[in-house]
C-alpha cells in the first residue's frame, strides 16, 4: 500500500524502514527544511541563567543540532537529562548521554506537567523556535524557572510536490501541523480537493489531526505513543484487518 510521507529530508531514512517493515511502500515529499539558529550571541546569557537541574531536548533534531557545538555540550555534563520522544531519546544514547526522563505522553506539554524537579530549579529548554510556550508556562506553574534556548527553526521546503508522484497513494502521514501546512503550500495539484477525498491522513499526535481535519482531510485515530514507530504499527493493524 502507497503511503506519502510530508517530513523532513533528515527523517527519509528512518522513516522508510519503519514503512516498509510494516507492509508500505513510502513516496518522500519534502514538505519542511530546517534551519539551524546561530546561538553564539546568546551564550552568555544562557550560561548565566545557571546552573541547570535539568536539561531538556524536546526533538532529535534539537539535539542533533545541539551536539555540533562544544560549548554546549560541555556544559550539561552532570546535569539531569529529558526527552520528549523514544526517538529523541535513542539519539542521545547513541551519543552516550543518559536519559534520566521520559513523560508519560510524549508532548511537552506532558513532560513539562511529570518533570521529577523542585520548585525553585532551573532547567534548560532545547527545542524549535515553532514550539509553543504552553510548556514553559506549564513549568512556571510549578514553581520551575524555565530557560528556553531555541537551536532551530522550520519554514517551507522550497521544492514543489508533482501532484503525479501522490498517484495511487492512500494514506499521508504527517508529524507536525506545521508539516501539514508545508505540504499543502508546496503542493501543484489539479484537483486538490480530489487528492483529499481519495486519501486517509494520520497523524502522530491530536494537534496535528485537528490541523489536517480543519484543512479538510479524512482523518484516523492517533496512535497511542504519540511516535512515528506506534503510528506504523497502528496502520499496519489495520491494513491487516482490512479497515484502510
Amino acid at each position: 500500500m502507497k503511503v506519502v510521507l510530508a517530513s523532513i529530508w533528515r527523517n527519509w531514512s528512518r522513516l522508510r524502514s519503519l514503512a516498509r517493515k510494516n507492509g508500505f511502500e513510502p513516496v518522500f515529499v519534502s514538505a519542511l527544511k530546517i534551519m539551524p539558529i546561530d546561538i553564539s550571541g546568546r551564550l552568555t546569557s544562557y550560561l548565566r541563567n545557571g546552573p541547570y537541574s535539568w536539561a531538556i531536548f524536546t526533538s532529535s533534531t534539537a539535539a542533533s543540532i545541539f551536539f555540533k557545538a562544544d560549548v554546549l555540550v560541555r556544559s550539561i555534563y552532570g546535569l539531569r537529562i529529558a526527552a520528549v520522544g523514544s526517538g529523541t531519546s535513542a539519539f542521545l544514547k547513541r551519543k552516550g548521554i543518559k536519559v534520566d526522563f521520559l513523560p508519560s505522553e510524549y508532548t511537552t506539554e506532558k513532560l513539562a506537567e511529570e518533570l521529577p524537579a523542585n520548585p525553585g530549579s532551573r532547567v534548560l529548554m532545547l527545542r524549535s523556535e515553532d514550539g509553543s510556550g504552553l510548556a514553559e508556562s506549564v513549568l512556571n506553574g510549578r514553581g520551575i524557572q524555565p530557560y528556553r534556548l531555541n537551536l532551530y527553526r522550520t519554514s517551507f521546503s522550497n521544492r514543489y510536490i508533482n501532484g503525479k508522484r501522490l498517484d495511487g497513494a492512500k494514506i499521508i502521514l504527517f508529524g507536525s501541523s506545521k508539516e501539514v501546512m508545508g505540504f499543502e503550500n508546496r503542493l501543484v495539484i489539479s484537483h486538490i480537493d480530489g487528492f483529499k477525498k481519495r486519501v486517509i491522513a494520520a497523524s502522530v499526535g491530536p494537534l496535528t489531526n485537528a490541523t489536517a481535519m480543519k484543512l479538510g482531510y479524512r482523518v484516523i485515530d492517533i496512535p497511542k505513543a504519540y511516535t512515528y514507530s506506534s503510528l506504523f504499527e497502528m496502520l499496519g493493524e489495520l491494513k491487516n484487518e482490512g479497515r484502510i
